[in-house]
């Protein structure tokens, strides 16, 4: 049954965005009795995204961005929250009041049929169910999109998510160059 969006203001996109904002990607979520709202990530939430940094551990930090950050540099920010919509897809997960709980993303390859995968989540949201609806969202996105594959590259020390892309059928192999990194690859269609 689809959840009621809850009221929230409008945004508009700003002009210097690539492809046009994919408002029919808009849903919700129902997150321990909370409806969240569940949409392609903006320009406007730049401000929002560093918050959700700022809230995120030193260890999901390392895990997510393979490197101890105390902030999010603003190229960084910037790429994160300006995304091509036909290239690369950002799904966040929002309270009304606009706070980000989780990220999931998905960024075509080069070659157009495989895409690379990350997702991060809070640590007071974790075990909710929340990085399954949006990664979910974002591997169906990439199936939409004809993807056939999905990729990440995951920390070896990294417990949790290397068991999270077991659990979404990924298949793990060490990378042969960095013995730190383990990658996780994975088919979005039954024939690929």
């Amino acid at each position: 049954m689809p959840v009621p969006l809850p009221d929230r203001p409008t945004r508009t996109l700003p002009a210097q965005s690539p492809g046009v904002y994919p408002i029919a990607l808009e849903g919700a979520f129902v997150l321990a009795g909370e409806a969240l709202i569940i949409r392609p990530i903006r320009p406007s939430d730049e401000a929002a995204v560093a918050d959700f940094f700022s809230r995120l551990t030193p260890e999901d930090i390392r895990f997510r961005f393979f490197s101890a950050l105390k902030q999010l540099p603003p190229k960084l920010l910037f790429r994160l929250t300006h995304i091509d919509y036909l290239a690369e897809m950002a799904f966040i997960a929002e309270r009304a009041n606009g706070d980000i709980l989780g990220v999931a993303r998905l960024v075509r390859d080069p070659d157009v049929t495989a895409g690379e995968y990350a997702v991060a989540i809070r640590p007071d949201m974790k075990g909710h169910g929340l990085a399954n609806h949006l990664m979910g969202r974002v591997l169906d996105w990439g199936r939409a999109q004809g993807l056939t594959h999905a990729h990440a590259l995951i920390l070896a020390d990294n417990g949790p998510m290397i068991a999270f892309a077991r659990k979404l059928g990924g298949r793990l192999k060490r990378d042969p160059h960095d013995s730190t990194v383990v990658r996780a690859e994975m088919a979005l269609l039954a024939d690929a």
